[in-house]
């Protein structure tokens, strides 16, 4: 079962996974597969790559930062959920808010989160261009996350406009990550954000990621995000 094997890739990590959590993620898996054979949510299938490559990999946000109890998080271009599902699982205390801009995607994780119980946990139908600039979401969150969205001069302009002044960003990167960073440096410094980077393996080691955390030091000056396409086409500083 997947809930099983990814609780023994995560117990090394002291990250305990209960019972609960496993058969929800056993559950999610199934639907996953099931939304598949519909519509393209991922390529990578089969119970021993989704455990490395989605869960395990979702997961490791919770050994490599102090989430906080109770955390609000927001997840961008969240797709088929990853990492927020997981992170909903493991960690059922998170306000969890995931947003993409297709609607397939969005209906299929408020599925998910209804037949999961994951009663912290709701997905929106929106740009992140347009919902960054509502004053209800507008720099509310302790935690944005984003992983497999776009570049991280555009990603950023997109993620922290929703970052409370202390929070933090996390960016899920693969080994490339660093020149990811030099290209974002204007970009950095115009929406007032401070990275350090943390690498980690996935699958056995054999694969090399990298976790970007960009601290929020000072809030984003309110033009921006910009109005699409202008975050993906004419990055900052790019």
């Amino acid at each position: 079962m997947i809930g099983k094997l990814t609780a023994e890739l995560t117990a090394a990590h002291a990250l305990a996974l209960d019972l609960t959590a496993q058969n929800r993620l056993d559950a999610y898996f199934d639907k996953l597969e099931r939304a598949n054979a519909q519509f393209n949510l991922t390529r990578i299938q089969g119970a021993q790559d989704t455990a490395h490559k989605h869960f395990y990999d979702s997961l490791a946000l919770l050994w490599l930062a102090d989430v906080p109890d109770g955390a609000s998080v927001i997840d961008i271009g969240a797709g088929a959920g990853f990492p927020s599902i997981p992170l909903a699982i493991a960690r059922p205390d998170l306000k969890i808010t995931a947003v993409d801009s297709v609607g397939k995607k969005v209906r299929f994780l408020n599925q998910c989160a209804q037949e999961l119980a994951l009663d912290g946990f709701c997905a929106l139908h929106q740009r992140c261009e347009d919902l960054g600039k509502m004053p209800e979401y507008r720099e509310k969150f302790d935690l944005c996350v984003a992983r497999a969205v776009a570049a991280l001069p555009t990603l950023l302009e997109l993620a922290l406009p929703f970052v409370k002044t202390g929070g933090l960003f996390a960016a899920y990167k693969g080994p490339a990550a660093a020149q990811e960073v030099d290209d974002a440096r204007k970009a950095l410094d115009a929406l007032g954000g401070q990275a350090q980077l943390e690498t980690y393996a996935i699958q056995d080691g054999q694969a090399q990621r990298t976790m970007v955390f960009v601290r929020k030091i000072r809030p984003c000056p309110a033009h921006f995000p910009r109005k699409a396409p202008l975050p993906a086409q004419k990055p900052i500083g790019c």
